[in-house]
């Protein structure tokens, strides 16, 4: 039987425990920071999004979302449409982990689930 150490949130479950994760960002349960805010509001939207459109549905700050954007740029997960004076991000569709990071901001797993 493996369980979680230390988990709060968790239930047993056919011998095992399995944590609660929160539907509001399920990338929490990977990374509690900015990046998981940032990939979240990404994987969940089809448009470009401005680093302060991000800023403003997460409560985090420009800055702190500009620079984890820089680096997504930099790593090609995330691609950066300037126009004029806006600049907007979006996922990149060519990168291998696009998929992967939209079904994990797709989830919404509220209370425990089962093992195979």
């Amino acid at each position: 039987m493996y369980e979680f150490p230390n988990s709060p949130a968790s239930c047993t479950h056919s011998g095992m425990r399995f944590p609660h994760v929160s539907d509001d960002n399920p990338f929490k349960v990977l990374s509690p920071g900015v990046e998981s805010d940032v990939l979240c509001i990404l994987g969940r939207s089809p448009r470009e999004h401005s680093a302060s459109d991000i800023a403003g549905l997460t409560n985090r700050s420009r800055s702190q979302v500009h620079m984890v954007l820089l680096r997504l740029v930099h790593h090609e997960l995330v691609l950066r449409c300037v126009l004029e004076h806006w600049s907007g991000y979006r996922l990149n569709p060519q990168h291998p982990l696009t998929e992967h990071v939209k079904a994990i901001a797709q989830l919404r797993v509220t209370r425990s689930t089962e093992g195979a």
